[in-house]
């Protein structure tokens, strides 16, 4: 009886594990989700800010936050108050890098880009 006890401890323990290693790097921001008002408050209720900023805390020195954005003035300007906004969330402006063109105008992709080994 110990033993499958054990077993299914290990079972449980490695599922989560692989949960934790396969967090998701990359995700989105819409423009109807960035047309609301925002706050510092209102910033961490986005759901994927809040999740990039929780993966963001795991990642090896040295990683960037790639914030794909549609170019022209409206989308350069979404990119730079949003990488404002990261900044006051505490991640360094060094680490964040601002990429334009993305296919889509409706949204930005943010990517957390770790270093090559």
């Amino acid at each position: 009886m110990k033993s499958k006890f054990t077993i299914l401890v290990c079972f449980i323990t490695l599922i989560f594990s692989f949960t934790i290693i396969a967090a998701p790097r990359h995700f989105t921001l819409s423009v109807d989700e960035w047309a609301r008002p925002r706050s510092g408050v209102g910033i961490v209720s986005f759901p994927s800010l809040r999740d990039l900023v929780a993966v963001w805390s795991t990642v090896p020195e040295g990683s960037m936050i790639e914030i794909r954005y549609p170019g022209g003035d409206e989308g350069s300007l979404w990119a730079s108050e949003l990488s404002d906004w990261l900044v006051a969330l505490g991640i360094a402006s060094e680490h964040i890098k601002l990429t334009p063109g993305h296919a889509r105008v409706d949204e930005i992709e943010l990517m957390i880009v770790e270093p090559r080994q």
